[in-house]
């Protein structure tokens, strides 16, 4: 990689002849002496697949400094800011007929407009909507947790090394009743995953999503224990909303979403029921946190004995 390089001036004429093709950088001076005598550092050749370029007039001088993943131009353009990128490219998984995922590629716009956010994809959780996709002509998966690697320029809260995660929907309007209401999932122009942005998901080696839908994950946290989360955490904590502590929660069955509200509920002080078929997964919810267990199989939904009335029963069995 490039050092720093210092006492480089930069000024417009430079910056419209500043070209990008596969990878490189060049920009050459034209003009004046005082110019061409920094023609050595103006013709720059970078292999690394995104260049993020700031320009401030604030300053006669100009820093250019190199990073692993990214090249930054800065002072000269008081806070005016543009960035160039590379036509990206990355590697995705997408349903067939057979059900068997194949590797694909999905190409990507030149610049991240908005609010938009590029990350390299670091875990992905499986999710039962993937098994139901996977014979689509779809990129698969929607549990996804990454790092960011790029932003946009109205990007305001993440920066790039964040590691953040996204799940099921990925877009909406913004201004209607529900969206202001904090009920975008029942916005009428939603995007979710299988209907919208079909060429990318979290089967896939990057990804490009609004800011607005990517949230944080905690240190402490592991990317394979964030990613299940993003869609089955989501879905079952939503059903949790606006319980009280003094309230009993039921749930029913202790699968992929099953065993994760046992545990949200009971932190929130909820006395916590849990129904199974069976006695077999017993041992496992009570460790989970619940407090109490009934097998239904073969039972009347009368002779099914618990100790209090349960004020939510949450579903998480099959259809």
């Amino acid at each position: 990689m490039l050092g720093e390089i210092r006492q480089a001036a930069f000024i417009a004429p430079i910056l419209s002849t500043m070209s990008l093709r596969d990878h490189k950088v060049s920009t050459r001076s034209r003009g004046s002496p005082w110019l061409r005598k920094c023609r050595n550092v103006m013709q720059l050749h970078v292999r690394i697949p995104f260049i993020d370029i700031s320009i401030d007039w604030r300053h006669s001088l100009r820093t250019l400094e190199t990073s692993k993943k990214s090249l930054f131009f800065r002072p000269l353009f008081s806070k005016s800011s543009f960035q160039l990128f590379p036509m990206p490219t990355f590697t995705v998984y997408k349903g067939q007929k057979d059900g068997i995922p194949r590797k694909s590629t999905t190409t990507k716009p030149d610049e991240l407009t908005g609010d938009k956010v590029l990350m390299s994809v670091s875990a992905s959780g499986i999710c039962g909507t993937d098994l139901h996709f996977r014979t689509e002509d779809i990129v698969l998966g929607h549990e996804g947790v990454g790092v960011v690697q790029a932003i946009g320029p109205e990007v305001k809260h993440l920066k790039i090394g964040d590691r953040v995660g996204w799940g099921y929907e990925t877009n909406s309007c913004g201004h209607c009743l529900e969206c202001i209401q904090g009920f975008e999932t029942f916005c009428p122009e939603r995007e979710m995953y299988s209907s919208a942005n079909l060429d990318q998901g979290s089967f896939a080696t990057h990804a490009i999503w609004r800011e607005a839908f990517l949230h944080l994950i905690p240190e402490s946290m592991s990317d394979e224990a964030a990613a299940p989360l993003q869609c089955g955490g989501a879905t079952t904590f939503t059903a949790l909303n606006g319980v009280k502590p003094t309230d009993t929660v039921g749930i029913m069955g202790v699968g992929g979403l099953g065993h994760i509200p046992i545990q949200f509920a009971s932190k929130m002080g909820c006395k916590v029921i849990v129904l199974s078929g069976t006695d077999s997964k017993k041992v496992q919810a009570l460790k989970l946190g619940a407090h109490e267990f009934a097998a239904t199989k073969g039972k009347d939904v009368n002779s099914i004995a618990v100790s209090h009335p349960i004020n939510r029963l949450l579903v998480t069995t099959s259809a």
